[in-house]
């Protein structure tokens, strides 16, 4: 895409931070099959931010709303979007898109039937633009078999199919 700002937030530091660490190991491992990684800065503090080839990628804590009040995005990545607090999707960070008609991609294991929820089915009924996914760990060729057997067997149905197969 064409450069621009991209906000990654989660609802804590700790976890905002295990997604820059990820997106800057991606970047890593891709680096030579992308020319405009070369320059590359990234710095952890007291922000993770990355600057490459005119992107820029802040990564922050959705912990409290206001510190991210006044910003701008192209694009906003929100991890576990349904455990932040109501007011940061809808009262902050929504209206950093006013004036791009930037991107807001929502990742999640479901929690409850808040903003989150009300996107997700959305996207499910085919209204106002939105698409949605729900992904199952028995999709994910990392998570073995045998691991998820265990979990069913260790955990109520509630929270196997709520962790597990991403149900609502």
């Amino acid at each position: 895409s064409p450069p621009g700002r991209t906000l990654l937030v989660a609802p804590t530091h700790e976890q905002v931070r295990l997604v820059f660490d990820r997106l800057t190991e991606l970047l890593g491992e891709c680096a030579e099959r992308l020319g405009w990684f070369e320059g590359a800065r990234a710095t952890v503090s007291p922000h993770p931010r990355l600057e490459v080839g005119g992107h820029v990628v802040d990564a922050r804590s959705g912990h409290v709303p206001r510190h991210l009040r006044g910003r701008q995005a192209d694009r906003i990545v929100v991890d576990e979007a349904a455990f932040v607090r109501d007011e940061l999707l809808n009262d902050v960070l929504w209206p950093m898109l006013a004036t791009t008609g930037g991107s807001f991609t929502l990742l999640s294991t479901p929690n409850g039937f808040g903003p989150f929820w009300d996107l997700f089915r959305m996207g499910r009924e085919g209204r106002g633009g939105v698409w949605s996914r729900a992904a199952p760990s028995r999709e994910n060729p990392l998570v073995r078999p045998d691991f998820l057997d265990g979990q069913r067997a260790m955990t109520t149905d509630r929270a196997y199919r709520t962790e597990y197969e991403a149900e609502f």
